[in-house]
């Protein structure tokens, strides 16, 4: 779900937690995002790598905050969304807090 923005306003770089060398953590991602620059970054987060990684799926999205600028939404064994065992409920709350 990417964040809501002006229209007119160009894309802002996101950094991909599943695909970054430089940021394998939220907490790498905000320490990324702050020397980018505050208003220029975005971070991605993946539930499924989410899933092998974190401890829990709720958490992130509340500690990247304001910055989150897209949820990869994938079941924990790529399948469809509600045939694996991810809180897919718990998640979206999550998300949808950070607004």
């Amino acid at each position: 779900m990417p964040a809501p923005r002006d229209p007119a306003e160009p894309p802002r770089p996101r950094c991909d937690l599943a695909d970054s060398p430089a940021a394998t953590s939220q907490h790498d991602a905000l320490h990324l995002a702050d020397d980018i620059g505050r208003d220029k970054a975005l971070i991605h987060l993946d539930t499924c790598c989410m899933n092998i990684e974190k401890n829990d799926l709720v958490s992130p999205p509340y500690e990247v905050g304001d910055r989150l600028g897209y949820v990869h939404t994938g079941e924990n064994h790529r399948g469809y969304l509600g045939s694996g065992h991810l809180n897919f409920t718990a998640i979206f709350h999550a998300t949808r807090a950070t607004r």
